[in-house]
C-alpha cells in the first residue's frame, strides 16, 4: 500500500520503503578498508529466492465460534495484552509505576515513521492529495488499501 500511494504521489507521499534509504547511525570506530570489488547500491528487491514452495491447497478457514466454554476458573498463563472488559476485582495495587520527581537531563525525540520509511513522516503522512476520487492524506490512502 505505501509504494502504491507513493507511485500514484511521487514528491507527495514518500512512503515507499523499497526506495527509502535510511542512513546508518554514524560511528567514531574508523571503518574497514573499502572493498575492491563495491556492489551497487542499493541492490534490487527482492534480492533473495524465495525459501520454499507455495503450498497445494489453502490452510482450513479458522472456525467462527470457540470449540470449548470458557471456564469458570482463571486462567493458569493470563495474557499481558489489554481485554475488552474490565476485571470485576481490580488489583489492589497500582499497575504502573509513578512518574519520577525529576526531569530527564534530554528530552527523548518522538519522531513517527511511518511504512518502514524515515521519509514517512507524520508531515507526509498527513499531507493531502487530491485526485479523482477526492482528497485525502497520504495516511489515508495507504490505511485504506
Amino acid at each position: 500500500a505505501c509504494g502504491q500511494v507513493a507511485s500514484e504521489f511521487p514528491g507527495l507521499c514518500r512512503c515507499d520503503p523499497t526506495s527509502c534509504i535510511v542512513a546508518p547511525v554514524p560511528s567514531k570506530l574508523p571503518t574497514a578498508s573499502p572493498s575492491k570489488n563495491p556492489t551497487s547500491m542499493p541492490s534490487p528487491s527482492p534480492s533473495r529466492k524465495p525459501s520454499a514452495l507455495p503450498t497445494i491447497r489453502p490452510t482450513k478457514t479458522p472456525t467462527r465460534s470457540p470449540i470449548q466454554s470458557p471456564s469458570g476458573a482463571p486462567s493458569s498463563r493470563p495474557t499481558s495484552l489489554p481485554t475488552d472488559h474490565p476485571s470485576p476485582l481490580p488489583s489492589s495495587r497500582p499497575t504502573t509505576t509513578a512518574p519520577s520527581k525529576s526531569p530527564t537531563s534530554k528530552p527523548t525525540p518522538s519522531q513517527e515513521y511511518h511504512c518502514g520509511c524515515s521519509a514517512c513522516t507524520a508531515t507526509v503522512w498527513n499531507t493531502p492529495v487530491t485526485d479523482g476520487a477526492g482528497t485525502f492524506t497520504c495516511g489515508e490512502r495507504i490505511t485504506y488499501l
